[in-house]
């Protein structure tokens, strides 16, 4: 086990390898430059810090493991650093790191400061989520590195045949609870490269997206119509696609959609492109958002506010959400989502509409935060 004090808020947990080794020179050196990439261009930092890794031929995989623990860490911690002196400001391309390092070595227990101070997150934001349940655990749930999850395609295998296949493989996962379909990976793996994924047996999928699919199942019968009206790269319209929906994916972005062609080719799903002529049973606005339920799955998203502060999404979210209203048919449903956990990105209302909300914590079931409204025309 790492260090860890026994604290009510999150502090960095540095693992014995990374304790012993970042000594060295050479994980010195690769992590300074590890954290020069992902801050040339913080609202990018994600992407750029992928590049960089796949591009680093020298780093064997444990040492690999050890330069993304550190600045990972140096990303979720950053406040936390610069509070307790260790950062002199935050992160830049010439960030001096000699400190940080150094409490690496010998994780001394250092002071405790405020829940905005420890997320690194905006004070405005921390005043917003301490209303949340259990917000001690919420903290320490996003401070962590998030599982990997798979969604299972039902319209060629079953799970426990995914699970049994990857167990062979010395693949080791478990049924994703009060998910149909769903598996989670027990440590690492490189799943993508796997068979079964080539051959669109499974996709990678948080459980909090399989759950909103689970509580759109009882709507879906085969040939129900879907509009994806904000499809993205597809994951949603994939799992309709895979209860028989008759699905339609519309999306803007040209590199999203042809992703999700290629994903709709690899699992043998008819996905239709573009807006339908005629309305739709059900018009799923997975709209897009601040990302604050996906903090501990992507912490660069925190860098992202910088330049998208995540309350500008809220207006354009209000207009999207109008827009699919009217493609739906007279007694259909609107199924309203975002990875946000914001109330203000997740309240918005429809004229002659009744809204049934929903939030998931992410630390209540081991997941990304999600929200979700069902719109159904109003009675009266």
């Amino acid at each position: 086990m790492g260090y860890r004090l026994d604290m009510s808020l999150p502090i960095p947990s540095i693992s014995p390898t990374t304790q012993e080794r970042i000594v060295r020179p050479f994980i010195q050196g690769f992590s300074s430059e590890a954290v020069q990439c992902a801050t040339t261009d913080r609202a990018f930092a994600g992407p750029n810090l992928s590049k960089w890794f796949r591009a680093q031929r020298k780093l064997g995989s444990r040492d690999r493991r050890i330069v993304s623990e550190v600045v990972y860490i140096l990303i979720r911690f950053e406040r936390w650093f610069v509070a307790n002196g260790l950062l002199s400001e935050s992160l830049h391309p010439e960030s001096d790191l000699t400190n940080v390092f150094a409490w690496m070595n010998d994780p001394t227990p250092l002071q405790q400061f405020d829940l905005a101070t420890h997320l690194s997150i905006p004070d405005w934001m921390a005043t917003t989520l301490s209303e949340i349940p259990d917000i001690n655990n919420f903290a320490q749930h996003h401070q962590q590195r998030a599982p990997l999850d798979l969604r299972c395609n039902a319209q060629n295998t079953t799970r426990k045949k995914v699970q049994s296949a990857l167990t062979r493989r010395d693949i080791l996962c478990q049924p994703i609870p009060n998910t149909e379909h769903g598996l989670r990976i027990q440590g690492t793996a490189n799943i993508q490269s796997d068979a079964l994924y080539t051959q669109g047996k499974f996709e990678v999928q948080d459980a909090a997206s399989q759950y909103f699919i689970e509580r759109l199942r009882p709507h879906i019968t085969k040939g129900t119509t879907v509009l994806d009206y904000c499809a993205g790269a597809g994951g949603k319209s994939l799992a309709l696609a895979a209860l028989g929906a008759k699905v339609y994916a519309n999306e803007p972005r040209t590199h999203a959609l042809d992703e999700l062609k290629k994903r709709a080719k690899r699992a043998n799903l008819p996905i239709r492109t573009g807006i339908p002529k005629n309305k739709v049973d059900i018009v799923v606005v997975d709209a897009p958002c601040s990302g604050t339920g996906r903090l501990r799955r992507e912490p660069t998203v925190r860098w992202k506010w910088e330049a998208q502060p995540p309350l500008d999404w809220v207006p354009i979210q209000q207009q999207i959400l109008t827009e699919a209203a009217q493609y739906v048919k007279e007694d259909g449903i609107i199924a309203y989502a975002t990875c946000s956990i914001l109330p203000q990105e997740n309240n918005h209302t429809l004229d002659g509409w009744t809204a049934d909300r929903h939030t998931i914590y992410g630390h209540e079931r081991n997941c990304d935060g999600f929200s979700w409204s069902i719109f159904k025309r109003s009675t009266q």
